[in-house]
């Protein structure tokens, strides 16, 4: 049976949505202007080779970052985050492509509230057949700050075998 918030919000415990992107040289350099972390960890290629890591890698920042997008471009635009409890398991280096995914756990009863099970893991695309490593885990509880399709406020709902693109996506040529 669906909760009575599931039925308001359509989302349900079970619900696995996906977000993937690789990672460049530029959104390391936008991520460090941005937050003024130039650990040389990021940026100078002998300090990382001398590291435990012997390379560069990514902020850890832009790693959990994806779980943003996740939330926002696919669990439902304007959810936000009420906690995290993150566990870096792994580093992330440019050209890495991140495939965030979160699980629902758990839904309120009562408030549009839910909590997801995520992983983020990275793929290196410069070695041919790299398979996936997981180097993030942990949990979210996110706070669904707009009304859900086809609820009272919320966006008409897709018709049966319809797509509709993620909050901020064009539509695809052919699609309503």
């Amino acid at each position: 049976a669906i909760s009575a918030m599931a039925a308001v919000t359509g989302i349900a415990t079970g619900d696995r949505i996906v977000w993937t992107r690789t990672v460049t040289a530029d959104h390391v350099r936008a991520y460090a202007e941005l937050t003024g972390d130039i650990n040389p960890l990021h940026f100078d290629e002998a300090f990382a080779r001398r590291s435990r890591f012997g390379k560069l890698i990514v902020h850890g920042g832009i790693t959990a970052g994806t779980l943003n997008a996740l939330v926002a471009q696919r669990l439902r635009p304007g959810a936000v985050f009420l906690s995290q409890e993150l566990k870096y398991v792994a580093p992330v280096c440019v050209g890495d492509e991140l495939t965030a995914v979160g699980t629902v756990t758990w839904t309120h009863a009562s408030k549009p509230v839910v909590k997801l099970a995520v992983e983020v893991s990275a793929r290196d695309t410069t070695a041919e057949g790299a398979e996936p490593r997981e180097v993030l885990t942990g949990a979210v509880v996110v706070y669904l700050a707009a009304a859900a399709e086809g609820a009272p406020g919320g966006e008409k709902e897709a018709a049966p075998g319809e797509e509709r693109p993620a909050h901020g996506e064009a539509p695809r040529e052919g699609a309503s």
